[in-house]
C-alpha cells in the first residue's frame, strides 16, 4: 500500500502539467518506485504459497505489471482508470435497477 500510495502523491503533484513533465518526472520518480515495488513483488510471491488470498493477489499483480507500469511511458495516460469508471457508473446503476 506505501508504494501505491506514493505514486499517487506524485501523480497528485503532476496534475496540471503538461505530457512531457508528467512523462520526465514519471521516469525519474515513479519508475524506481515502481521497481522497488515489482522487487517486492517477486520475492513475496516466492515466500508465500500461490493459492493463499494474498499469494492471489500477488500474482494478479505480477500477471498484471505490464499494464500497471503503461502509464508511465506516455505523460498522457492517467495511474488508473477512475475517471473512465465514473463516466459508466449512471449507465451501470440504471442497468441493475
Amino acid at each position: 500500500m506505501n508504494h501505491i500510495q506514493m505514486l499517487y502523491r506524485i501523480e497528485t503533484r503532476l496534475k496540471g502539467q503538461s505530457a512531457k513533465q508528467k512523462y520526465q518526472v514519471r521516469q525519474t520518480e515513479s519508475l524506481p518506485l515502481l521497481n522497488q515495488y515489482k522487487t517486492w513483488l517477486d520475492k513475496s510471491a516466492l515466500q508465500l504459497p500461490p493459492k493463499t488470498a494474498l499469494g492471489k493477489a500477488l500474482g494478479y499483480s505480477l500477471n498484471q505489471w505490464h499494464k500497471l507500469v503503461r502509464y508511465v511511458d506516455d505523460g498522457n495516460l492517467a495511474i488508473d482508470n477512475n475517471r473512465a469508471e465514473r463516466a459508466i457508473k449512471p449507465f451501470v446503476i440504471g442497468r441493475k435497477n
